[in-house]
């Protein structure tokens, strides 16, 4: 619960959205720490990925204190029977100003973690994840409970 509170906005595998393409060519820090030992990453590219990771880290709370803070903001806004839709319209924009440089910085990272590692281990990683699915879709979620008829999230209907 305090960790997932933490946790940045999301699309599909773990990734900031936006297309399958940013799936196939970066990959996620949980991909690459799953398969250090198949990849041969060195001591030092675990170093520099370890600062990365921490760097992202103390860029993001600050920014998901404000996040929070904004979605408040709209959330009281949103609530009258009657909305100010300028005043609405404001902090919508700064929450999404707020959204998008989060996954600028999620971008950023990836793109360092792929900086790091070698053609080879990008190749690798490439085709660890292929074995595992399709592409990317679900390297890096974790699995999920069982879905169907009479079913939710949490687990059977009463």
């Amino acid at each position: 619960p305090a960790a997932r509170a933490q946790e940045p906005p999301r699309g599909r595998g773990g990734m900031p959205p936006g297309g399958l393409e940013l799936r196939r060519e970066l990959f996620t820090p949980e991909l690459v720490m799953r398969h250090q030992a198949e990849i041969g990453l060195s001591e030092e590219q675990k170093a520099t990925l370890i600062r990365e990771m921490q760097k992202l880290q103390s860029d993001l709370v600050p920014l998901q204190f404000e996040m929070s803070e904004a979605a408040g903001k709209l959330t009281d806004a949103l609530s009258p029977a009657r909305v100010d839709e300028k005043k609405a319209a404001d902090l919508a924009d700064r929450l999404m100003s707020l959204e998008s440089r989060i996954k600028n910085r999620h971008l950023a990272l990836m793109i360092r973690i792929k900086n790091t590692l070698t053609p080879e281990q990008q190749e690798q990683l490439r085709t660890l994840r292929r074995k595992q699915g399709d592409g990317g879709e679900a390297d890096d979620r974790p699995p999920r409970p069982p879905r169907g008829p009479g079913m939710r999230p949490g687990g059977p209907r009463p």
